[in-house]
Order: structure tokens, then C-alpha cells, then sequence
């Protein structure tokens, strides 16, 4: 329309230059008369009153979106998408008059002497605007648009802005408006989840209120655009008569457009039968004028589950990738900046963004890769520091990105990216996954306990999967009385947190110096000690050792120590030296476990150990110490072969083969299957990057985790983090 209007206007202009007697006509052309008068040269009468017809663009201007009649915010692209009696307002020369839709499908002002005329002669009129709701004058920082009332038809009808212009308009053909609508529309579809929210008879969503986005605006008369104030009220939005099948109810809401600030989207959701609210927050993302943004949400006791499905949304730059919706993360971070924030407030106890949440409790989604560089001494994220002992105790999904050069220089108890993670029990567990470590460099000398990892210092109750690392690890107890040294690539102190499918390429050197006798110097390539599980992980690096003066020292390719309750399988070491040292205590070092007194299936290591001490040494191949607990299916390929382990070889059970190649391993592996039920992620490791905090219960299979590549003769742990390392 407006390449034909103009080529019309053209032709128009030729013919007036080339007839003097037009003239005076031609010079009218750019004004439109308010008052009738007489005419004069024969052309149409001057109580013309100017008129016009509109069309309504769709939101999302693309035609994707099914019509929905209900209301203007979901109109068709027709020239019915108005209805009779709806009032605009019509700005030309800055003067403002109300228009009203007729049955004619035309606007046409309300009375006749408060019209727009069109002057003798004049066939068009450049510079009109027009815009729905009616009001005087466009909406300005004295007299914004407010849209926090959208609970009824017309409150939500009148949050709808439209605008048109500016346009030209043409008097013979009559031309049209096209309007667009300048808000975005938020459309909810809400649901129970149906284990732990059993809908009842009278279950119902009675209402939902928004918080975090602007609710009030101005807008610029040049292109309609809305710009949002800083109002952020609450949005009380309008159930739609309508809701897709399998949902309880459709909410809506007018948005003006902006980009979703760090805070997210809070959405309150209030329910009956159970009398209960329910909360929720939309991460990320932007709200695009004239576009739809439609969320499907599952209502449960735990969390709320909130997934965005609308084609035209459009996500940042940095956010997840496509496919891979954020959905119930409380936060995101992408900066070294933010990640400090999120690791400040979860150790200050506070609550992050606008939705309140506790930052220990908090779910955090990683959206890019992040240098950590400029930070010259990291505090841990969850510390143990009296009386707050704000440990994390949420869920940090890494999604595949890495953190690089991560620096510690101090502090005492709990030390790496994470300090101190506690689930709340062994069925709401703490989650960290996918969290890759580049250019780890930890140094730490402290006169009390440490228990240090490059992912985390401790955790309890925790799942962690789908984790690498690489760096280096040097840990040092200075203080003469009763302390532990717990050190790992991964995980300084596993108790009772399972580890599955992990990588750690870290040098780990821990030392203790103590008059406690008691006390232990644990050094491990996965974890320095565990008493908890950990599966289908795997350790390379140069060199694990722990050396002790007064403490028992103990060294393992995947952990230095075991307790009775652990549990280990499928585990690969290629570390290349495991090394023990004490003066007035024992000394362990093995290729998997420098001291074991738990379960060990279905593991190897390829490392050489020893062990040096006054009082006992006992090192291996396999394992330093077999204290007690069941080992099967494992083979070692060190040097030292059983070397002064009390763990014999076994035919088909327990083997020492220097030369043993990777074939040979394999096909050791997969003589028995060794299951356990675990807790892990849903987090598919092969896509990068890879996604899912979803903690569920699986059954582990010891066969199941290895495979073997005929072509590169290498035998592989299925579902280790495809992330390389360096």
C-alpha cells in the first residue's frame, strides 16, 4: 500500500507542475483544514470530512500465531479487527481528535464539528498518527500508560496499545491506518503436575500476578515505540476464556517490551483446593512488541516448572542455546562479575534478584563461558563461617561452559569454586553439574582443617555430575593439633554426595603437619576422601601425593581414602605417580585408593605407587590398604604390580598387567555387571553445551559404563562430559 500511495502521489505532483491554473492547489497539499469552506475551483465540497479505514497486524506480524477473537491483543489481520463504538485518537499538525469505529468498518470522528476536513483540492495528508486507547495526548512521563490492571475484559483490552503512523493517508482511493500493537503478550497456560499437586473436584487457578516488569510507559511519537519508566508493580493479569486441553487455566497479560533484567520475571500463582501460591520466575529472555510469549507451566510442591514455547521469542545473546529453555532457574550468570555477586550473596545469606529466593538455595544457570581472571584470591561459593554457615545447599548447572583461571590464595576450611554443599537430605539433594574448571590454580596454607577440591571443598548430600577440571591443587595443614587434609581434583571431602561422570586433570600435592597421630593427609585424583559414591569417573594428571609429619598420609589415583559405607566403580586412574609419605604414621598409596575399607568394582589405574614411612608402608597397583569391603573386577598396571598390598591377584577378579592394553581391560569389564540405584542428573553429555539439573533415581551398570573403540584401540568411560580438555 504505501509503494503504490506514493507512486500515486508521484504522478500527482507531474501533473500539477505542468498546469499553472493548479497552482494554489498544489501549495494546499501539505495542510488539512479544520474549518469547512466554500469551494471555489469545482473540487469536492470542503465538509469532506476527512475518514478513513484500519487494519490490525497480528501480533508477531508474521501470521504464525493462531487468530484468537477475543481481544484486540489477538486479532486477526483484517480491517474487522476493530469493533463499533472502539475510540482512537488522531493527531495531525499536533492537534488531537477522537475517532470512533462505525458499522462502515471506518473511523470517523465522533462529532462532526470536532473532525479533520480534507481542504479544496487536497488528495492526501502526511504526518498522521493515531493510537488505542483514547487519550488527549500521548502517553508522557506526566501521564503515563499504565497497564498493572488487567484483571477484567476492558481493564485488559485498554492495556493493548496500538499505533499507527506516522502514515499518509490519501482522499481518492480512500486509504487505511495500519496499526501494530506496541505491548507484548505474556499468555500462561497452568497446570498441576498431577504426583504432588493432585488436582482435586475444585482445583483452580484463581489468579496470577506479575512482578519485575515495567507497568508503566511513554512513548515516542515518531515510531510508536513504548519505553518503560522503572515502574515495576504488580500485573494483575486476565484469564482467558479459553485453555488448551490438559490445562487448568490460560492467564494473560500486556507487557511492555523490554529485555528480562538479571532479577527474571516473577510470576505468583494462586490456586484453590489446595489454598495455596506458587512461585516461579522467567529467567531470561526479551519481550518483542507485537509478539506473543507463551509459557506452559506445571505447578508443583518442589518447584514450579516453567517452559517457554512461543516460535517467535527471541532469547539473548548468551543465553542458552535453542532447545534448551531455562527452565525454573532463579538466576543466570555469564560474567566473572555475576558469578561474584552469586557467590557473595550466597555467603552473606542473602536473597537474589527479585524473586526472594535464598542465593544458597537458589538454582543457577551458567549462560557463557567465564574468565576469572582479575580475582587474585576466590572465596568459595558456601562457607561454614559461625553463625551464618551459609552453605549452598541449591542447584548450580555449569551447561557446558568453563570457568577459567580460578585462583585461591587463602582461607581455611572448605576451598574451591564451591566451599561448603549441603543438600537438605539424600531426596532433595544439592545438584552441581556440568561445571567445567580450566587453569585451576589453588594454594592454600592454613593452621586448621582444609578440605579442598577444584569444584568444591565438601559436600554432603550432593549430586554432582557431569564436572571436569584441570589445574593444579597444593594444600598444606601447618598446625600442631588435631586437623584433617582432605585434597581432590574434584571433591576435597565426599560425605555421602555422589559423583558420577567426572573428569579431573589436576595435580593435587597435599601436606599436614600435626602432633595428632589420629589425623589424616588425603590426596586423591576425584576426592581426597570418600565416604560417600563414586561412579564412572576418570583421573589423569602428572602426580597425587600426600605427605604427612605426625598424620597418616594417604594417596589414590581416585581418592585417597575409603570408608565402609563408600562405594566406587567404573572408575579409570591414569595418574601418573600416586605418592605416600609419613614420618610418624602409616603411609597408603594405590593406583584407585591409597586406603580402602568400602566397595571398589570394575575400576583400573595405570599409575605407579609408593609409599614411604618409619612405621608402614603399603602400596599398589590397584589399591594401597584393602581393609575391608568387597573389590572385584580390577585391574592395575603400575610398576609395582600388588607391590605391599594385601590385595592378591584373582584370576578373572583381580589382575596386575604391566602390558595389559586397553582391549584386555575391556573385555575384563564386561565378564560381570555390578548395579546400584543412584541419584543423578537428566544432562545429556554429548551435547554441548550439555543441560539438566533434574536430579533422578537410575539404575548404575557397571558393564553398561564402558566401551571400547576398535579403530583408536582405546577403551572409553560412556558419558563422560564431552567438554575437552586442554
Amino acid at each position: 500500500m504505501k509503494t503504490s500511495t506514493y507512486t500515486r502521489f508521484r504522478r500527482l505532483a507531474h501533473s500539477l507542475a505542468h498546469s499553472a491554473a493548479l497552482v494554489l492547489a498544489a501549495a494546499l497539499l501539505a495542510t488539512a483544514c479544520t474549518d469547512p469552506a466554500d469551494p471555489a475551483d469545482g473540487s469536492p465540497a470542503s465538509t469532506d470530512a476527512l475518514s478513513f479505514g484500519a487494519s490490525l497486524l497480528a501480533p508477531g506480524n508474521s501470521g504464525k500465531h493462531t487468530a484468537d477473537t477475543r481481544t484486540r491483543a489477538t486479532a486477526p489481520v483484517t480491517k474487522d479487527a476493530f469493533t463499533k463504538g472502539d475510540r482512537i485518537a488522531v493527531s495531525i499538525d499536533n492537534q488531537v481528535k477522537p475517532y470512533v469505529y462505525g458499522t462502515d468498518r471506518r473511523f470517523t470522528a465522533t462529532a462532526t464539528d470536532n473532525s479533520f476536513y480534507w481542504t479544496p483540492g487536497q488528495q492526501r495528508q502526511d504526518g498522521v498518527i493515531a493510537w488505542y486507547p483514547y487519550s488527549d495526548e500521548l502517553p508522557s512521563l506526566s501521564s503515563p500508560l499504565n497497564i498493572s490492571r488487567q484483571d477484567t475484559d476492558d481493564a485488559f483490552a485498554a492495556a493493548d496499545f496500538l499505533f499507527a503512523g506516522p502514515a499518509t493517508l490519501t482522499r481518492n482511493p480512500s486509504s487505511a491506518l495500519t496499526f501494530s500493537h506496541r505491548t507484548a503478550l505474556l499468555r500462561l497456560n497452568i497446570k498441576a503436575d498431577g504426583k504432588t499437586v493432585v488436582p482435586t473436584q475444585g482445583f483452580d487457578v484463581t489468579g496470577v500476578d506479575v512482578k519485575g516488569t515495567p507497568v508503566d510507559a511513554t512513548i515516542n511519537p515518531t515510531d510508536g515505540t513504548l519505553t518503560g519508566t522503572g515502574n515495576t508493580a504488580v500485573i494483575h493479569t486476565h484469564r482467558c476464556a479459553a485453555t488448551p486441553d490438559g490445562y487448568t487455566a490460560t492467564y494473560e497479560a500486556q507487557i511492555i517490551p523490554h529485555t528480562i533484567p538479571s532479577g527474571g520475571t516473577s510470576l505468583t500463582i494462586h490456586t484453590t483446593n489446595p489454598d495455596k501460591r506458587y512461585n516461579g520466575i522467567i529467567l531470561s529472555g526479551s519481550y518483542e512488541a507485537g509478539h506473543i510469549h507463551t509459557y506452559n507451566i506445571t505447578l508443583g510442591n518442589d518447584r514450579v516448572s516453567i517452559t517457554p514455547t512461543d516460535e517467535d521469542l527471541s532469547w539473548n545473546d548468551g543465553d542458552i542455546r535453542p532447545g534448551l529453555p531455562p527452565t525454573g532457574y532463579d538466576l543466570t550468570v555469564s560474567t566473572a562479575q555475576e558469578l561474584k555477586d552469586f557467590a557473595d550473596a550466597v555467603n552473606n545469606g542473602s536473597t537474589i534478584g527479585t524473586s526472594f529466593v535464598e542465593a544458597r538455595s537458589a538454582r543457577v544457570l551458567q549462560t557463557a563461558d567465564i574468565d576469572l581472571t582479575g580475582i587474585d584470591d576466590w572465596t568459595p561459593i558456601g562457607n561454614y563461617v559461625s553463625p551464618s554457615n551459609n552453605y549452598f545447599k541449591g542447584s548450580y548447572n555449569g551447561n557446558g561452559y568453563t570457568i577459567s583461571n580460578l585462583k585461591i590464595k587463602s582461607g581455611e576450611w572448605f576451598r574451591g569454586l564451591f566451599g561448603l554443599v549441603i543438600g537438605e537430605s539424600s531426596s532433595t539433594p544439592a545438584v552441581l553439574t556440568g561445571i567445567h574448571l580450566r587453569n585451576a590454580d589453588i594454594e592454600v596454607s592454613h593452621n586448621s582443617d582444609i578440605s579442598c577440591g577444584a569444584i568444591a571443598g565438601r559436600v554432603s548430600n550432593a549430586v554432582i555430575t557431569f564436572c571436569s577440571a584441570q589445574g593444579e591443587i597444593k594444600t598444606d595443614m601447618n598446625q600442631q593439633r588435631r586437623a584433617d587434609n582432605h585434597s581432590g581434583g574434584i571433591i576435597g571431602d565426599n560425605n555421602g554426595g555422589t559423583i558420577s561422570y567426572c573428569r579431573a586433570d589436576v595435580k593435587v600435592a597435599a601436606s599436614s603437619d600435626t602432633n595428632d597421630t589420629g589425623r589424616e593427609c588425603n590426596a586423591g585424583g576425584i576426592a581426597g576422601r570418600n565416604d560417600g559414591t563414586i561412579l564412572a569417573c576418570e583421573a589423569s594428571g602428572s602426580e597425587v601425593s600426600a605427605k604427612a609429619y605426625g598424620a597418616k598420609a594417604r594417596a589414590g589415583g581416585i581418592a585417597g581414602t575409603t570408608y565402609g559405607s563408600s562405594y566406587i566403580a567404573s572408575c579409570a586412574s591414569g595418574v601418573g605417580k600416586i605418592i605416600a609419605k609419613a614420618d610418624r604414621q602409616e603411609a597408603n598409596a594405590g593406583g584407585v585408593v591409597g586406603y580402602k575399607s568400602g566397595v571398589l568394582y570394575s575400576s583400573y589405574a595405570r599409575g605407579d605407587a609408593t609409599a614411604e614411612s618409619a612405621i608402614s608402608t603399603n602400596m599398589g597397583a590397584i589399591v594401597g590398604d584393602n581393609s575391608s569391603g568387597d573389590t572385584d573386577l580390577c585391574i592395575g598396571t603400575g610398576a609395582g604390580g600388588q607391590g605391599t598390598s594385601n590385595l592378591p591377584p584373582s584370576p578373572g577378579s583381580i589382575l596386575y598387567d604391566a602390558d595389559a592394553t586397553d582391549k584386555e581391560i575391556y573385555n575384563l569389564m564386561k565378564t560381570k555387571d555390578f548395579t546400584k540405584e543412584i541419584s543423578t542428573t537428566t544432562y545429556d553429555a554429548t551435547r554441548f553445551p550439555a543441560y539438566g539439573i533434574e536430579v533422578t533415581k537410575v539404575t548404575f551398570s557397571s558393564k553398561g559404563a564402558w566401551s571400547y573403540d576398535p579403530a583408536s584401540g582405546k577403551i572409553r568411560i560412556r558419558g563422560l562430559p564431552s567438554v575437552p580438555l586442554p
